[in-house]
């Protein structure tokens, strides 16, 4: 509601479902329905933490290398900014037996782990890795913008902060189970891996699809025939609500923060940390993670909980977090030269990044403006996820890739990390900027 009224946001899942012959949603079943963000969560953290960048140093060198992950993961990304809002809107308007998420969401995630497994295994050239990226993109969404309306449907209104809490203990959940496979990367292989990865999205998909049964579409109202005009206006709708844009906004700037050093932070265990011997950097990577998403997942699983319990209070977790996060980050570069430490810094960071999931997606349910057209607003919602991935990845692969060359420019100081340390840096700008606008969002105390 703009300027006003919190309460209006989805109608309650369970008063909607329950009219159309199913069963009212429960916390316990909430749990079995995060299945896919679970494993998307897992998928994506074995892709951007460990394997993609791993594979582009191997295929472009040591000096390119930044450059080269924030050309691929950028030039993906326009697919998706069109993609994420157009799944978002076909899947309001399919009318079926089944419902109108499932019916996407499973060529979605048939597709989705085809193109992993491809990825993982067949790239022989930046072209090629390029291109397979592009439709792994566009096959997830075929996944995920479903699922985020699927999410918004079932969840009846006094259930949100417990909902969104659950989504982010599954994310990070997800992380931790990539992190633990990513220790292993190096001796399994990327055939097991692909496999893997695959055969977690089909599963975790199943799951979904079981436990959030849909009411029947198919003797609804056919939607009026789409127009090009019209939809442009529908996807822009969303962003005259002054609310939604707030949150909009501030999740833009945050994944800018986090999309800044996420891909490169192989690259310093790489270049900027002492590792013990015999550890390579693709495994001191995923043990950071690893201690990262330990402690996310605590403050996941707690913090949108939490929220209800202070009487739907978001803001005060949302400074917290995202100061912690901003202070870590900078301590990693500046401080951050041993495994050792690296490790505590990262875990202090998961503090902070759990809470901060699990309050932001309840602050987005919170502040949605069309119930009926729940996955074209999470839709266009999402493209703060995906747009910081085409600005800051590249402009962050550029900066460290240009700065490394600085501070070794005279010879005098072969270990700099320049780079890193200006990368990491404005990653913390972004971070606390983020936290700091927050305050604007008036529908969310």
């Amino acid at each position: 509601a703009l300027g006003g009224d919190s309460t209006i946001g989805i109608v309650p899942a369970d008063l909607k479902l329950h009219a159309h012959g199913v069963a009212p949603m429960t916390v316990s079943r909430l749990m079995l329905v995060n299945s896919v963000w679970f494993a998307s969560s897992f998928v994506w953290f074995l892709l951007l933490i460990v394997i993609v960048p791993s594979q582009l140093a191997a295929l472009v060198g040591e000096e390119r290398k930044g450059s080269a992950v924030g050309a691929v993961l950028g030039c993906s990304t326009p697919f998706a900014l069109v993609g994420a809002p157009l799944a978002g809107v076909l899947s309001d308007r399919v009318r079926s037996r089944h419902g109108r998420r499932r019916p996407l969401m499973v060529p979605g995630a048939i597709g989705f782990a085809l193109f992993v497994f491809a990825l993982v295994t067949k790239p022989t050239s930046v072209f090629e890795y390029g291109v397979l990226y592009v439709g792994l993109r566009l096959a997830d969404l075929l996944l995920s913008a479903p699922f985020n309306g699927l999410i918004a449907d079932v969840t009846p209104a006094e259930l949100r902060g417990a909902a969104s809490g659950i989504m982010g203990a599954a994310a990070n959940l997800g992380n931790f189970a990539g992190a633990a496979v990513g220790v292993q990367y190096t001796t399994i292989g990327p055939t097991v891996t692909g496999l893997g990865m695959a055969t977690v999205l089909v599963t975790a998909t199943a799951a979904t699809c079981i436990a959030a049964p849909e009411a029947d579409m198919s003797r609804s109202a056919p939607p009026a025939p789409l127009q090009l005009r019209s939809l442009l206006q529908d996807l822009i709708a969303p962003l005259r609500n002054a609310d939604f844009a707030w949150v909009f906004a501030t999740r833009l700037i945050f994944q800018m923060g986090v999309y800044t050093v996420q891909e490169f932070l192989e690259f310093y265990y790489r270049d900027g940390v002492d590792l013990p011997e015999g550890t390579t950097p693709e495994t001191a990577v995923s043990y950071g993670m690893l201690c990262l998403m330990t402690s996310a997942v605590i403050t996941a699983a707690g913090g949108g909980a939490l929220s209800d319990y202070l009487n739907g209070q978001r803001k005060v977790l949302v400074y917290i977090a995202g100061s912690t996060m901003a202070v870590s980050c900078v301590c990693v570069v500046m401080v951050g030269r041993s495994l050792a430490s690296t490790l505590v810094l990262l875990t202090a960071f998961g503090l902070g990044y759990g809470c901060y999931l699990a309050v932001d997606f309840a602050m987005v349910l919170d502040v949605l403006p069309d119930p009926s057209d729940a996955a074209k607003d999470m839709a266009v919602w999402s493209i703060a996820l995906t747009l910081p991935q085409m600005l800051a990845t590249p402009t962050g692969g550029v900066l460290l890739d240009t700065f490394q060359r600085i501070g070794k420019a005279d010879g005098a100081h072969p270990d700099s990390v320049l780079g890193y340390q200006v990368v990491f840096v404005l990653a913390a700008g972004y971070l606390l900027l983020s936290t700091v606008l927050v305050r604007n969002i008036k529908g969310v105390k």
